[in-house]
């Protein structure tokens, strides 16, 4: 039975869950920017909101993971108030992917710890947000084409997909997993984007390796037979997806010469930073500087470049420190059930992601949020460690 208090977090917890359902769900239950998706959005950032003040007015020692996830986030906030544009509107969706991402570990972090979030809800997440990601899959793609009048096309929505990956390490049933990841598989390459598809394949491999770990410490030989069954199938599954993908064949072979613009930002954001005065290398020229530094009027499509036009090497040198924190996690922390291999995972998915697109400001960030907090909550320390 739960106190008052743990009524109130479960309660919390739930609302939570909905909203992110509900907010994913635009385009298909309701349009996209709908005043309905607005307030879903509202009341996820105000509940993750309540936490992250809770954990900034504890006394306890945090580790240094958090505390450089939140000066990161701090650092967003603050260059959006002091040099953000409150009537631009990339300026304004910047910072709404900062706060989606970054925000939500907060409050989830804390049901963890207090046993209010388990496998089981995340599994029944995953089984919610697949079915949905599917239907905006081919709601855009169905966009796309009339725009463009043509059947080979890129689909954003591929990263969506490669955020559910690490969804399927809980995923007990090994026939249900080996489907699970055949299916995100299948999207993320029909959707033909590069960058997905290079994370996309770099998760299923930290999948595969999770897989055959917990498979050989199986002493059943039937169940080390169908497992090593579903390992072929599901490579030569993913080897067939590929190669029946054309489009997406001739676009990774064609990377070299079409960058889509990215060769033009970076080179122009690098020179303005090499040509700057000291107190621009240092601190950068304001949030979401790209926009106008990489002569596109877009923003990087690097993590690295992004923090760099905006917030200098400082910002550099916190998202630095924020994956070397990360790695010291993974290699201390005391890991059951591979779930070490997992965060390894998440992490260098974040990792790659952050080289060619959006990774600590995307609007699929809050599943990392997610994974990540339930991880840490769940993980036995030998330190003492805050509860937010």
């Amino acid at each position: 039975m739960f106190s008052q208090t743990g009524r109130m977090h479960l309660l919390g917890r739930n609302i939570l869950l909905f909203c992110i359902i509900a907010y994913n769900s635009q385009g298909i239950l309701f349009a996209e920017g709908h005043i309905i998706a607005k307030v879903f959005l509202g009341i996820l950032l105000c509940i993750s909101t309540i936490y992250f003040v809770k954990y900034l007015v504890q006394k306890e020692r945090s580790s240094p993971f958090l505390i450089f996830w939140t000066l990161l986030l701090f650092l967003n906030i603050i260059g959006y108030l002091v040099s953000g544009s409150i009537g631009n509107d990339l300026h304004f969706l910047l910072l709404k992917g900062v706060l989606i991402s970054l925000l939500p570990i907060y409050p989830f972090y804390y049901f963890a710890r207090q046993r209010l979030l388990s496998k089981e809800i995340l599994v029944f997440l995953l089984l919610i947000l697949l079915p949905i990601y599917v239907a905006k899959f081919f709601i855009n793609a169905e966009n796309i084409l009339l725009d463009q009048f043509g059947f080979d096309v890129v689909n954003n929505i591929s990263y969506s997909f490669v955020s559910l990956i690490p969804f399927v390490f809980f995923i007990r049933n090994r026939i249900f997993s080996s489907i699970s990841i055949i299916i995100i598989l299948y999207f993320v390459f029909l959707g033909a984007k590069r960058g997905a598809f290079v994370v996309g394949v770099f998760g299923s491999l930290f999948y595969l390796y999770f897989y055959l770990k917990l498979l050989f410490k199986s002493k059943n030989l039937l169940s080390l037979m169908v497992g090593l069954f579903s390992v072929i199938i599901l490579s030569f599954a993913a080897i067939r997806l590929y190669n029946s993908n054309e489009f997406l064949v001739e676009r990774l072979m064609s990377s070299s010469e079409n960058t889509s613009g990215r060769d033009i930002i970076y080179s122009n954001i690098i020179n303005e930073f090499l040509h700057s005065g000291i107190i621009r290398i240092l601190f950068g020229y304001g949030f979401a500087a790209s926009i106008k530094l990489g002569g596109e009027g877009l923003y990087a499509h690097n993590d690295w470049l992004e923090l760099l036009s905006a917030f200098g090497l400082l910002g550099v040198f916190v998202y630095s420190c924020f994956f070397i924190s990360g790695l010291v996690v993974v290699m201390k922390r005391k890991w059951q059930n591979g779930d070490g291999i997992l965060m390894t995972s998440i992490l260098f998915m974040w990792f790659t992601t952050s080289l060619f697109s959006m990774g600590y400001c995307s609007d699929d960030g809050f599943i990392r949020a997610i994974l990540i907090s339930f991880l840490l909550g769940i993980s036995n320390v030998n330190t003492r460690e805050t509860l937010l």
